[in-house]
């Protein structure tokens, strides 16, 4: 019965591994989303500056 026991445990572990996947996804997404606007409010100015000089 030992394979069985093992087989449960391997289970629950991958239940754990796949929540904890689900909050990395989570955050990553958050910071991604954050790192995205941060950078465009930063390089405004400069977007704003090489529109006017095309224009």
């Amino acid at each position: 019965m030992e394979h069985g026991e093992n087989s449960l445990e391997t289970v629950i572990i991958d239940q754990m591994r796949i929540q904890r996947r689900y909050g990395y996804r989570f955050v990553k997404r958050g910071f991604d989303i954050l790192a995205s606007l941060m950078g465009l409010i930063l390089l405004s100015p400069l977007f704003l500056i090489v529109a006017i000089a095309i224009r």
